[in-house]
């Protein structure tokens, strides 16, 4: 391929044709994938683009180019390169998301680690497709995701964010990021910790579809860091086990009381003030779970 009108506009019609019969443009496939590897922008860029619009109706047809897509989603490639690469990952696990098995922990490493905004959301796209079919992936990501956590005594809202999008994307993966979370409960980094502790309560509040002894062994796990030395993660103690107990009525006055013993206790300023946001919110949630079930 060379750079030339021609020769992009042929690749990108091509891409076309094969994202709603990909039979047709079989032949071409060698052609297409040969741009990843092109020493001009244009062509690196639309191939990734066709190979994502092929794969993501015949995801077993461009396999042999994930490997190339991934590298060209790693820093040190153009911007636009890396985001059409990341891109077509994430149209290639909509095709077939087992064939990103493997890319997982890549995927993983790019979610949290990447400064492009879009980059990060293509990545997380690609996981929650691959933990829907097989759920148990979803630990690793979880274990990649925690050792990258950046920041210094205080709690990583990336990270947060990330675990819970795949969470919410694909409910099936949370008990597999559960135990890596509570593990990451007992880290010597202050900024795991409460990044953790901030994890399991957006992941267990949110899916209240989850059996409800998950709700209390979180619940269990995130009050043992209300003795933590550190006031930063007793408050993100605090938040979780509010989130924790928002959408589950069955540990919501036991909740309660635990945060109840917190504004009783506590002799930090911020962990006692988070302390009273919380408690006022769920007394609201208790008196709604009451109004539900009368």
């Amino acid at each position: 391929l060379q750079d030339s009108d021609l020769a992009w506009n042929a690749v990108v019609a091509l891409g076309w044709i094969g994202g709603s019969q990909p039979g047709l443009i079989a032949p071409f496939i060698d052609k297409i994938g040969a741009g990843l590897k092109s020493s001009f922008e244009i062509n690196r860029i639309t191939s990734a683009m066709a190979l994502g619009w092929i794969g993501s109706i015949d995801a077993e047809l461009v396999e042999k180019y994930i490997p190339q897509l991934l590298e060209l989603s790693k820093p040190g490639e153009a911007e636009e390169v890396r985001l059409s690469a990341i891109d077509a990952l994430a149209s290639i696990s909509h095709g077939n998301a087992l064939k990103l098995e493997g890319a997982v922990e890549d995927l993983a490493l790019i979610s949290v680690i990447d400064e492009n905004e879009n980059i990060r959301g293509s990545a997380m796209e690609a996981i929650i497709e691959v933990c829907k079919e097989k759920s148990e992936l979803a630990r690793a990501v979880a274990s990649v995701v925690l050792k990258n956590v950046s920041l210094e005594g205080e709690a990583d809202w990336k990270i947060v964010v990330t675990l819970g999008l795949i969470g919410t994307g694909s409910p099936e993966a949370i008990p597999h990021m559960i135990p890596e979370l509570l593990k990451a409960l007992e880290s010597r980094k202050v900024s795991v910790r409460a990044t953790a502790t901030l994890a399991i309560g957006w992941l267990i509040g949110n899916n209240p579809e989850l059996p409800e002894e998950a709700a209390k062994t979180a619940i269990n796990a995130v009050s043992s860091l209300l003795e933590d030395e550190n006031p930063e993660v007793r408050r993100c103690a605090v938040e979780s086990i509010g989130w924790i107990s928002v959408n589950n009525p069955q540990i919501s006055e036991e909740a309660a009381s635990i945060i109840e013993g917190v504004l009783l206790n506590e002799r930090d300023e911020r962990v006692k003030l988070k302390a009273g946001e919380i408690i006022e919110f769920m007394r609201e949630r208790i008196k709604h779970f009451k109004r539900q079930s009368a």
